[in-house]
Order: C-alpha cells, then sequence, then structure tokens
C-alpha cells in the first residue's frame, strides 16, 4: 500500500535513507517536509513494513523527484514503479529528476516508464554527471 508518510514513519524513513546515503539526515530535514504543501512523502508498506519511499517538491505545474529508494531487500518487485505511479497521479504537468548516468538500474526504470533525458549536469554527484529527466503528462 501506498501511503503519505506521517511523524510517526520519520525514524524508519531515515534508518532506509542512511542505507541509500550515510549522509541522509543531514541532507533531508524530513521533519520540515511532513507537513509542508510543497513537499510529498510516501512510502510504500506491506504487512507493517515500509519498504520503500518517495519524496518530491510539488513546484507549479511540475513535481521534481528527490529521492525515491527501495530497500535492497526488495528491489526487483516493481515497489519503484508503483511509487512513480502514485506521483503521476497528481494533476499536475510534469515530473522532472536527476539521476547519475552512472546508475543503471534508476536509468531503466525511468526509462520504461517514458522519462526522457533532457539535459546533463556535469559533475553533479561527486564528480560524476547527472542526466535531467523528465516526463510529460498533459
Amino acid at each position: 500500500m501506498i501511503r503519505k508518510i506521517n511523524n510517526d514513519d520519520l525514524e524508519t524513513i531515515y534508518n532506509l535513507g542512511k542505507k541509500y546515503d550515510s549522509n541522509f539526515p543531514n541532507l533531508y530535514n524530513l521533519e520540515s517536509y511532513v507537513d509542508n504543501i510543497l513537499y510529498i512523502m510516501k512510502c510504500y508498506e506491506e504487512d507493517g513494513i515500509i519498504k520503500g519511499f518517495v519524496i518530491a517538491n510539488a513546484l507549479y505545474e511540475s513535481v521534481e523527484i528527490l529521492l525515491i529508494y527501495v530497500d535492497t531487500l526488495y528491489r526487483q518487485h516493481g515497489i519503484a514503479s508503483k511509487l512513480l505511479a502514485d506521483l503521476e497521479k497528481n494533476s499536475v504537468e510534469n515530473l522532472l529528476l536527476e539521476v547519475s548516468v552512472q546508475n543503471e538500474p534508476a536509468l531503466n526504470l525511468y526509462k520504461k516508464h517514458n522519462y526522457k533525458i533532457i539535459s546533463t549536469r556535469k559533475k553533479y554527484y561527486n564528480g560524476i554527471d547527472a542526466y535531467v529527466m523528465r516526463k510529460e503528462l498533459k
């Protein structure tokens, strides 16, 4: 089930986020995002276990995906695809994101969901280039 992240989930989300990047708590101030209408924070929960989450920023007609993370134990089960599909239900015109040019699994996911590369940001991730990708919804 996909649902909105609430304050009771923050410790779990921080712990999952640290698997993605040990600096995650310093990069994302989740407490300030929970009730902020400019942020979308949702998780995929099954059998009482949060298996993945998405953090996005609503910017007028666009939603910028800041992070999608699925715990390594639950990958290849369509969870990231379900989180993306849930974001696409919003009445926005497009979704934007950045992804490392070296992150093949993420690139494959986004291409599968019809995201298109629109530009490259040089040395965006610690010296590694990133693609800016967009999906038009309207």
